[in-house]
């Protein structure tokens, strides 16, 4: 009998779990051998000092961190035990410890786990995540692997600058295909392969831009360049053969393109 119980004892050892209560949960990391989980983000590992946990068949994730690479500020409020983030879009995320109702833009959420505390770090659940923020993320469950696509690779926006966002062609079709992303200090360029978007919905999708008050300064509705303004934001489009480009800059003076300009 004393055989067998140390046997067993020798094998739930080998699982490496590590279980241990705050504020009433009982949390368990998943097992730091096989299963840790690994949390991918726009195609890069991100490295947190306190590693998500599973809570309940629930993935817990560090907020802080992921909603930073997102681009929101965060900040917290040690009296009211509460987060407040604030995306560049606009929108307001407000979240209470041990309290499973979040607020996004003032409307409540209903959580499926409770945020909590853990290294001085606020945990939530990674479906809150995509829902606050517009991001797309996927759990394959086999590898404990969690993949976390920004939102303006997975859903209708793209970001320009800190603060700036348009709306991107998927608004206007999903048929759009993105090829290509790059970002630096001026500008960006967004590639979309239009293949089986078709030349009808690149005119839906610059219509689009004009109802978010882009006035188009060059270009007809068929013409294969155009340029829109709405100060300090110029885009250019461009359709070469079955690519879509969207060039995008500042120009607060309108100087690049005054003289369009009436």
């Amino acid at each position: 009998m004393k055989k067998i119980a140390a046997l067993v004892l020798a094998a739930l050892l080998s699982f490496s779990y590590a279980a241990f209560a705050e504020g009433g949960l009982l949390i368990a990391p998943v097992p730091k051998t096989e299963n840790e989980i690994t949390v991918i983000f726009d195609g890069e590992k991100l490295e947190f000092d306190s590693d998500p946990v599973i809570i309940n068949d629930r993935t817990m994730v560090p907020m802080r961190k992921i909603f930073e690479e997102l681009g929101a500020t965060v900040g917290w409020d040690d009296t009211a035990r509460r987060v407040e983030a604030v995306f560049d879009d606009g929108t307001h995320i407000l979240l209470y410890i041990d309290n499973p109702v979040a607020y996004k833009n003032g409307e409540a959420k209903m959580l499926e786990t409770a945020p909590f505390i853990k290294d001085s770090r606020t945990f939530v659940p990674l479906r809150f995540v995509s829902e606050g923020s517009g991001a797309g993320v996927d759990w394959d469950g086999d590898t404990y692997t969690v993949t976390i696509t920004p939102p303006y690779l997975d859903c209708k926006f793209v970001p320009f600058g800190e603060f700036m966002t348009i709306p991107s062609p998927v608004g206007a079709s999903d048929a759009f295909v993105l090829t290509d992303y790059v970002r630096d200090s001026s500008g960006a360029v967004i590639t979309y392969d239009i293949k089986d978007a078709g030349m009808e919905n690149v005119i839906k999708y610059e219509a689009y831009l004009e109802t978010f008050g882009y006035e188009r300064i060059t270009g007809e509705v068929h013409d294969a360049e155009k340029i829109f303004y709405n100060k300090p934001v110029v885009i250019k489009t461009e359709v070469v053969k079955q690519q879509y480009k969207i060039n995008i800059y500042s120009d607060p003076e309108g100087n690049t393109i005054k003289k369009y300009l009436k």
